[in-house]
């Protein structure tokens, strides 16, 4: 994609852990390495010239090797104070295969999430009908809020109007200026045509919702 400004995404290091049987060694040394990892990847980054980079924590909603929810936004935060640029953390309740992997509501990890020390918090909300979207009031007293409005685990081609629909729908809580667009998480488990489809759906409800703006 040249000529283009890109956004960097990288797992984050409770996404890294997730996998992970509980090690012989100590726990939190073990988290510890490897958030010390994914620091020296970011630093790498701004190193390189990156100004804006998206963490992937679908791990935040079922922390691993049984840590707190506490304990796992103060190790994203570590993470987070390691890049010098805009920083966004993306929770999501899993997308492998599209089958989530956790329970799916925000409700419960309204702490978590306020505990964290980012630009921007990505979540997504077009899988689960809006469900929770009122929270956003609340969070975007502290974030910039980039909401998903296209559902990638479904094989459905979202309209115009459904994903302007849902576009207004967020702009009930979060201020115009506060508010991205995006999906709800990656579209590893659809078909490369259809996910161009719903990114163009996407790109066009936006469009029709700033119209009016």
């Amino acid at each position: 994609a040249p000529g283009h400004t890109l956004k960097m995404a990288i797992p984050g290091p409770l996404t890294f852990a997730l996998p992970l049987a509980a090690p012989k060694r100590d726990v939190g040394e073990v988290i510890e390495e490897i958030a010390n990892m994914v620091c020296n990847e970011l630093e790498a980054l701004a190193d390189a010239g990156a100004s804006y980079v998206q963490i992937d924590e679908p791990a935040l909603p079922h922390p691993p090797l049984g840590i707190s929810h506490t304990y796992a936004s103060e190790l994203i935060n570590r993470v987070v104070k390691s890049f010098p640029g805009r920083v966004a953390v993306h929770i999501c309740f899993g997308n492998n295969a599209g089958r989530p992997m956790a329970d799916r509501r925000l409700n419960r990890l309204m702490n978590a999430m306020e505990m964290l020390e980012c630009d921007q918090l990505v979540l997504e909300f077009a899988n689960r009908e809006m469900a929770d979207v009122e929270l956003l009031g609340r969070l975007s007293e502290k974030f910039d809020i980039a909401a998903g409005v296209i559902d990638v685990k479904n094989f459905h081609l979202e309209t115009t109007e459904e994903v302007a629909s849902r576009i207004r729908r967020c702009l009930d809580f979060v201020p115009v200026d506060k508010l991205s667009i995006t999906s709800d998480c990656g579209f590893s488990a659809l078909p490369r045509y259809l996910a161009r489809q719903k990114m163009q759906a996407m790109v066009a409800g936006a469009r029709a919702v700033r119209e009016t703006l």
